[in-house]
């Protein structure tokens, strides 16, 4: 049975990775910082595959860390196991 911790880490991880890019940058001449879905959608291609890494980097975490949960698992059983002995 997952933890609490375990389920909602991937879920943090991809919100700081959202959050991280939708910060303003500096460099504008004249007026406030801003955010712009302009160059987003002039972009589409780049959109798309900007989510589709971002996408497949959440997968990839998740799949890591239900293998590394999958182990301690194991790891756990076989000592409740060897105590009984």
């Amino acid at each position: 049975m997952k933890n609490a911790l375990l389920r909602s880490l991937p879920f943090a991880c991809t919100f700081s990775a959202l959050a991280t890019e939708a910060f303003a940058h500096p460099g504008h001449d004249g007026h406030e910082l801003t955010w712009d879905l302009g160059h987003l959608v002039s972009h589409p291609l780049a959109t798309l595959g900007c989510a589709v890494v971002l996408l497949a980097g959440a997968w990839a975490v998740a799949q890591l860390l239900e293998i590394g949960a999958g182990r301690v698992r194991e790891v756990v059983r076989q000592r409740r196991s060897d105590r009984r002995e």
